[in-house]
């Protein structure tokens, strides 16, 4: 163990191993057919895990990485740290990847990197057929779980290719992975041998969890960029959602720097985002889920999703986007109760301690852990009262649109004649753009809070509705 240590000191100036790095290595090491899943969290130096092995070891390494922006800033790291790498993708040139395998040969490559499209190319399969392999590693493995059931066909396809490698180990690594998803990738990869399962505290102390339920997400959103620090990720479903997000917030933010960055821009425009991103200290990079995994900045202060991911796994690995440099960092999720994913409405009957939803289905035994929302009892910041507790009565006889004009306090012939400016909630609603209020609005009618009849609202008069506001309001 001791010899490990030093050549970490030595080969990356790293002073000394955590225990699962250790762990894990020694595995790796050790002679013979070998199989490991790793779930570490992010941050915790999982690369290091395989890459002094692969130094270490005789033969190369082979790393599958399901984004090409996670290859190429991995290939940066590498290059930089002076390892011998090298790295199959798509867009290359024949003479450009004869001179990778001429290298492999001359053992001047220890690590090559690729992703499962490539390896979906039979021209290039063949030829990675013929090296034998040291190391086999797929980063992020819960990809192989989740992504080959949906948009990445490759992934269906990633076993039959590594069948046709030589290898001695195998191992997949990643962030998060619950009980379900770590069978299923036992299922698809090691079903002939078993992997052994390293199963690290999926804990990261420094995110500060939040579950902010909203009657608007705009509004909200718009205050996040207001209170939370930046840089931040804005995490969004769809690319239409991170294109309209991004303008949306650049209209409300407009001496912030904001970009969208997902699958259909050009390798060009990829690149000088990932630049740009990299060296921002205040920008706000609305990106999809898939592309999020490629965001790899450690001075991220907020991740804030303006849809729910799709599962636990999902969203620990986003919010694991932030807070890499151990610092402070603000996890939040906006929530308007529309979204009906079964990660979301579990997330909603929760009690208590945010954290220990989010990390006990991993294994996390933890309690109170005083870096949440609930167990700080800090409630994200109201929206002015725009239905005023007092105000019912005055407005019962007023139309939808005069309504908003009375919050917004706006002076019009109309409001005038009504004299609207003499009603208590005249103006409370001051704060926020006209459209943001329109759509606080039309929110809170949509949740029944407010009901339309003969085109005039009707404020429903239960004894709960001060308890109902205060409810969607924070």
């Amino acid at each position: 163990m001791q010899d490990l240590n030093e050549a970490a000191r030595r080969l990356f100036k790293v002073p000394s191993l955590r225990p699962f790095q250790e762990e894990i290595m020694v595995r790796l090491l050790t002679p013979g057919p070998q199989r490991l899943l790793a779930i570490m969290p992010t941050g915790s130096g999982k690369t290091l895990c395989f890459s002094l092995p692969g130094l270490l070891l005789p033969g190369p390494t082979l790393v599958i990485y399901p984004l090409r922006a996670l290859m190429a800033d991995q290939f940066r790291r590498f290059s930089q740290a002076g390892l011998p790498v090298g790295i199959l993708q798509g867009g290359q040139t024949k003479e450009y990847r004869a001179q990778v395998f001429i290298g492999l040969a001359q053992g001047r490559y220890k690590f090559i990197l690729t992703n499962p499209e490539s390896l979906g190319q039979k021209k290039l399969l063949a030829a990675l057929s013929g090296v034998t392999w040291d190391q086999v590693i797929l980063d992020e493995v819960h990809c192989v779980s989740e992504w080959g059931l949906s948009f990445r066909p490759a992934y269906l396809d990633i076993k039959k290719a590594l069948d046709t490698l030589k290898y001695r180990v195998l191992a997949g690594f990643t962030a998060t992975a619950g009980q379900e998803v770590r069978k299923r990738i036992q299922e698809i990869l090691f079903k002939e041998i078993p992997a052994e399962e390293i199963i690290g505290n999926p804990d990261r102390p420094n995110i500060h969890y939040h579950h902010w339920k909203t009657v608007s997400r705009r509004w909200a959103l718009e205050e996040c960029l207001r209170i939370f620090p930046k840089p931040a990720v804005v995490f969004c479903r769809t690319r239409d959602a991170c294109r309209h997000t991004a303008l949306m917030l650049t209209q409300s933010h407009p001496l912030v720097p904001i970009r969208f960055f997902h699958a259909g821009l050009t390798q060009d425009e990829k690149k000088d985002l990932q630049a740009w991103f990299f060296n921002s200290t205040d920008g706000v990079l609305c990106a999809t889920k898939a592309f999020g995994l490629g965001v790899d900045k450690n001075g991220i202060r907020s991740v804030i999703h303006w849809d729910p991911p799709d599962s636990l796994e999902d969203y620990l690995q986003e919010s694991g986007r932030g807070g890499r440099d151990g610092l402070p960092c603000f996890s939040i999720i906006l929530d308007d109760q529309t979204a009906q994913g079964e990660f979301i409405k579990k997330l909603r009957i929760r009690e208590g301690c945010l954290r220990t939803a989010l990390l006990q289905p991993l294994g996390w035994t933890g309690e109170r852990c005083d870096a949440c929302g609930p167990c700080r009892d800090e409630l994200l910041p109201e929206f002015p009262p725009f239905i005023p507790n007092s105000g019912y009565k005055e407005l019962r006889r007023l139309s939808l649109r005069q309504i908003i004009l009375l919050f917004w306090g706006r002076k019009t012939h109309e409001t005038e004649r009504l004299r609207l400016n003499t009603f208590s909630a005249w103006g409370s609603g001051n704060q926020p753009p006209l459209e943001t209020l329109t759509d606080l609005i039309k929110k809170v009618q949509a949740l029944g809070i407010i009901t339309l009849k003969k085109r005039k609202p009707l404020i429903k008069m239960a004894n709960f509705m001060s308890r109902v506001l205060a409810k969607f309001l924070v």
